[in-house]
């Protein structure tokens, strides 16, 4: 299983000549056209990704394969704890990034620089119906305040940002607040939305 997981991520190998250059390439292993397969392999990478960056790297690996495209972006977009990666895959026109810095930390920024248009949304919805669960950055790691009234204030297509949200990880004492907004749930998926520890209750009306 692991030399067919490895062949998988590297490809074919390098063609060189010989006599039996002309021969067809391998196929790829039958094992890899069964779902439940795929979906085992990519459990067994599918940990705190964020944390841990082989893990990261062999998922970003397979995600660039066919087979293992869909699986392997859930697992890597499943859990995020910033806005910041789903809002850099809009177009590069549409925002700027940057540190706030004071006396005693530099925080990170990003902006808007010209108004969202439908199809900046294309990509941004395509990463961001993957997310499952959602931990705000403490309060001095980031400032996307700007952001996320801006983009609560757009014309969403489909109406949610995070659309199938079930996990939101948020104490009071370190998340970032993230006043007059709300993370997209939709009315369907609010009830579903797991406290995973102490839980502020003046942010679940700021995010519903």
């Amino acid at each position: 299983m692991i030399r067919t997981l490895n062949e998988a991520r590297s490809g074919p190998p390098p063609r060189i000549a010989s006599p039996e250059s002309d021969r067809a390439p391998r196929e790829m292993h039958r094992c890899l056209l069964i779902p439940e397969i795929v979906q085992q392999i990519v459990s067994n990478l599918d940990i705190d990704v964020g944390w841990n960056h082989t893990a990261s790297g062999q998922l970003a690996s397979l995600a660039r394969t066919r087979i293992f495209h869909d699986d392997a972006l859930d697992a890597l977009w499943k859990h995020q704890s910033t806005m910041r990666h789903l809002i850099k895959c809009m177009p590069a026109a549409l925002w700027q990034s940057g540190y706030a810095t004071d006396t005693r930390r530099r925080t990170f920024t990003i902006t808007f620089i010209r108004p969202i248009e439908t199809s900046d949304w294309d990509r941004f919805l395509y990463y961001s119906k993957r997310v499952r669960a959602f931990t705000p950055p403490y309060l001095w790691a980031e400032d996307l305040s700007q952001v996320y009234d801006t983009l609560l204030q757009s014309d969403i297509p489909g109406g949610h940002l995070l659309p199938n949200l079930r996990r939101l990880n948020c104490g009071s004492s370190s998340a970032t607040p993230m006043p007059s907004t709300h993370l997209g749930i939709g009315s369907d998926v609010q009830n579903r939305v797991e406290e995973s520890r102490p839980f502020d209750k003046s942010l679940w009306y700021q995010i519903r």
